[in-house]
């Protein structure tokens, strides 16, 4: 799913959500979206070969110096924006 918000590595406009924490990882089950759960990444950063999904997160956050449960939760003043 893309929206109106920028990729948090490159600022890149119309990036997709990314779960920091997969539902199967103690995200909230049964919440499409959960804004403390989610960072916005371009189709690069999210799935293509310098990507979170193929680098895996470790690596990605190590390659870009991000924290992104940290980014995450920089959102919740933004709930009522969705």
């Amino acid at each position: 799913m893309t929206g109106g918000r920028p990729c948090c590595v490159c600022g890149r406009p119309r990036a997709q959500k990314h779960h920091v924490k997969a539902k199967g990882m103690g995200g909230k089950r049964g919440k499409d979206f959960d804004l403390n759960n989610v960072v916005w990444l371009c189709i690069d950063h999210h799935t293509g070969p310098k990507g979170i999904h193929t680098m895996g997160r470790h690596t990605f956050a190590r390659t870009y110096n991000i924290d992104l449960e940290k980014i995450a939760h920089g959102h919740r003043d933004e709930e009522d924006l969705e």
